[in-house]
């Protein structure tokens, strides 16, 4: 109801809950989905409202997805922290029991880190990608457990009590089974699930 009426007249209050630009509403991921504006605190104010609905029925965590994608600006990793973090403290007025896992959908550690400031959890993208790569491929196996330090160390320069969220695939790319050195290979899957279950963190599958 929102985009309808914004779309339909230029003067609806829900215009500025979206980016207009030539009469089209911005889309990050092409395909109908359009990106809320979230530097309208009218836009955060629904969000929290909402948030508030499913914390009242008994809902505890949330999956924030595309996180880095919140908010495209000059500083858009800083402005999606921030906007995570201040969700994160409503919650936690709400329910000091509340969590939030954020995806963050790039390789690097040093760009996933600094969004453990708001959030509870990040999926580590790293660390399925080593995975993939030592488990799978076989690639320089030897240095899998020093990837894997050099990773959570920098997760505790941001929070010393971090939680890791990891995972060795998802609905964004290839299944296990069906990915490169994985194929018809039951003993390299075994050994993946084995690593994703004895992880520090809350393991996703």
């Amino acid at each position: 109801p929102w985009y309808k009426d914004a779309v339909s007249n230029t003067s609806s209050p829900y215009r500025d809950y979206y980016i207009f630009n030539n009469g089209s509403a911005y889309e990050t991921f092409p395909g109908g989905m359009k990106d809320l504006n979230l530097e309208n605190p009218l836009v955060i104010e629904e969000i929290y409202n909402i948030v508030d609905f499913y914390l009242d029925l008994g809902i505890h965590g949330f999956r924030l997805d595309a996180a880095m994608h919140f908010i495209e600006s000059v500083n858009s990793h800083w402005d999606n922290t921030l906007l995570i973090m201040n969700l994160n403290a409503h919650m936690r007025e709400k329910n000091p029991d509340s969590y939030i896992v954020s995806e963050v959908y790039v390789n690097s550690y040093d760009l996933i880190k600094d969004y453990f400031i708001g959030s509870d959890s990040v999926f580590n993208f790293y660390i399925q990608s080593n995975i993939a790569d030592k488990v799978g491929m076989g690639n320089s196996r030897t240095q899998f457990v020093s990837n894997l330090n050099r990773a959570y160390d920098a997760y505790r320069e941001v929070d010393p009590e971090f939680i890791d969220a990891p995972f060795i695939g998802n609905h964004d790319m290839d299944r296990i089974a069906s990915s490169q050195g994985f194929v018809n290979q039951p003993d390299k899957l075994a050994l993946a699930a084995r690593i994703l279950m004895t992880l520090p963190g809350n393991p996703y599958i």
